[in-house]
């Protein structure tokens, strides 16, 4: 959908993220000038109307949140062929990402960190509201270092639909508490869990729990001992390290009740750290002091002997420890036992590292495999999978596995990344038939294939009904490229013509009807912006012969290139390739004038341009 305008007010210019329930976008809002988050609401979602209804409620509740380390919910638009959700842009990483690629962190960067987003919360949950799902998914990396929590509240409404929750549980079961768990609501108590497992994520590099599938790793949180950030990383304090285990407590009495008393606690511990000075274990309850007392035979315990010690045992004692002279020198003893104490450490330490280290994994048979596969078989070996890129692939379906590395047979070490190509699919549709249809079935259509409605003109016909798409272009059952846009021609009442004897004489020319074989020229001015390497330009043309490559070649940053073309019909539309990665396309209409040489269509002046340039936004000049 990049390059849409919806409402004519919003101009989605980037895919952000793609979720179970939305594909965010970055936009831009036409109407106040400014950058936005466009979050289009998926099939089935998007037809529950319950879903709709409790998200409009969420919307209006969080507007009480005025918190720069919050995300700002501003509009549900439901339109009826589409429903979107607007809010304020978080220019910045998802933290979650960040964790990935550069965990642990040091316990100063964790500490900030995690302040951040409890700051954040705690205007949440001062507010009456509870975020809910506070996961390090829904989180953003500011470039000024600060954390933003996205979708405050937005959790109510996916238990308003059927299957929301169900598709949304492998994203936050690796945060949720035990009592969420086991069907209770969220609470403020139960955000600070989440807040605590992301402090031990920072700290260690991985997950408290982990389970085979998403129900698996929540019940581990129920079930499974709370894990110690400091075992896996022994830089952790101990005084964090007691912060961690409390706010992960299995019992809401015993965890922190909301983000400030966990904010208060956290706060201490960072003006500690930051200034370099050990930090001082949380004072547990004091235990009373207890000796043992050691046992005197009852036959020998008389009142004198316990009374009285007894000199004479304790002067034989010296006399019998005295020793005998030494036959190696002092010294030497002390060198020799250095020696053998540094052998017996890096023994030590060599094992300990040899036993710990991550064990060498052969990477499994991914090609072909879709992606939810790929996933859980690296997870079984505690390997990661990371996508690089999407290709189109004409073998191998949407979303499937066509590239690895490290390659299958190949080793990694346990907890290591293996990157991975998904196909893009087909770069070839069909065209489905759209004759008999209306305007919003033939879109709902057209976008399950990647192609876009682009021009709807009005045929005066009385025979047909009204509203109803009666010709198209290209026609059914053509194969054409992703984004094609395709014309069509919707039924209109006729008007009625005055009979040709009562119309006034005129000796103008009849205009001649346009014929769709006949060719015109185009010209098409490119210039390369916003690249820093050369790259192969490649620009394909559709018209009412269909879709075709007219031009490949190499060439460089802020080169202009312009080229001149025949095409089918006085409308075109041009797509623009760098290194075979769309980046934009262009509709144009014909030269003036321009009918080609030998063609017999029509020659006269069609409103086209020539060609004039203008500067996009999106990599090319067109």
């Amino acid at each position: 959908m990049i390059g849409a305008h919806l409402g004519e007010r919003y101009e989605l210019t980037l895919l952000l993220q793609e979720a179970p329930v939305f594909s965010s976008y970055f936009a831009r809002d036409k109407v106040l000038g400014r950058d936005v988050t466009v979050r289009v609401i998926k099939p089935p979602f998007s037809a529950e109307p319950h879903f709709l209804m409790k998200l409009r409620e969420v919307i209006k509740g969080a507007g009480a949140v005025q918190n720069e380390g919050v995300e700002r919910l501003l509009d549900l638009v439901d339109d009826p062929s589409l429903a979107y959700l607007v809010s304020e842009f978080s220019k910045g990483a998802i933290l979650s990402e960040r964790i990935r690629k550069l965990a642990p962190y040091s316990v100063a960067a964790s500490v900030s960190m995690v302040v951040s987003i409890l700051s954040g919360l705690e205007a949440i949950h001062n507010s009456g509201f509870v975020h809910g799902d506070p996961g390090a998914h829904n989180i953003i990396v500011q470039d000024d270092g600060s954390c933003r929590l996205e979708l405050p509240g937005v959790w109510e409404s996916y238990s308003a639909s059927d299957t929301a929750g169900v598709v949304m549980l492998p994203s936050m079961a690796p945060y949720i508490a035990p009592e969420v768990s086991a069907g209770g609501m969220p609470t403020p108590s139960s955000d600070v869990y989440a807040v605590g497992v992301i402090l031990y994520q920072l700290l260690t590099g991985r997950f408290p729990y982990v389970g085979e599938t998403a129900v698996a790793t929540a019940m581990k949180h129920t079930s499974a001992p709370t894990p110690s950030a400091r075992t896996a990383n022994t830089a952790v304090p101990a005084a964090l390290d007691e912060l961690v285990r409390r706010a992960m407590a299995k019992e809401p009495s015993v965890r922190y009740r909301n983000a400030t008393q966990m904010l208060d606690e956290l706060k201490r511990i960072e003006g500690t750290v930051r200034f370099g000075k050990a930090v001082a274990t949380p004072q547990r309850q004091p235990q009373p002091a207890y000796v043992e007392p050691i046992p005197v035979p009852a036959a020998t315990a008389s009142a004198s002997t316990l009374a009285t010690p007894n000199p004479a045992p304790r002067a034989q004692r010296f006399v019998s420890e005295e020793r005998e002279p030494r036959d190696v020198p002092l010294w030497l003893v002390v060198i020799s036992t250095f020696v053998l104490t540094v052998v017996v450490v890096m023994v030590g330490g060599w094992y300990w590292f040899s036993s710990s280290a991550p064990k060498p994994l052969k990477v499994p048979a991914l090609i072909g495999q879709s992606k939810s596969d790929a996933q859980n078989s690296l997870a079984s070996l505690n390997l990661q999978m990371q996508v690089s890129k999407s290709e189109v692939n004409e073998k191998y379906p949407l979303d499937t596995v066509i590239a690895a590395s490290p390659s299958p047979g190949q080793e990694v070490k346990q907890g290591g990344i293996v990157v991975v190509v998904l196909s893009a699919g087909s770069r070839l549709v069909t065209v489905p038939d759209l004759r008999g249809k209306t305007t919003d079935q033939a879109k709902q259509l057209l976008s399950g294939l990647s192609l876009d409605l682009d021009r709807v003109d009005p045929v005066p016909d009385s025979r047909l009904k009204a509203g109803l798409i009666v010709r198209q272009s290209p026609d059914p059952k053509t194969r054409v490229e992703r984004s094609t846009r395709v014309n069509v021609g919707i039924s209109a009442p006729a008007q009625t013509q005055p009979p040709v004897e009562q119309r006034p004489p005129t000796t103008q020319t009849p205009v001649q009807s346009v014929n769709p074989n006949s060719r015109y020229l185009y010209t098409i001015k490119i210039r390369l912006t916003k690249i820093a390497d050369p790259v192969v330009l490649r620009v394909d043309i559709t018209d009412s012969n269909g879709t075709r490559k007219i031009y490949e070649a190499q060439h460089f940053p802020n080169e202009e290139v312009s080229i001149r073309t025949e095409g089918y019909g006085e409308h075109a539309v041009f797509r623009i390739y760098y290194n075979g990665e769309f980046v934009t396309q262009v509709s144009k209409q014909a030269d003036e004038g321009s009918a080609a040489p030998g063609d017999s269509g029509n020659n006269g002046d069609n409103g086209g341009n020539s060609g004039d340039s203008t500067t996009g936004d999106n990599g090319a000049g067109l």
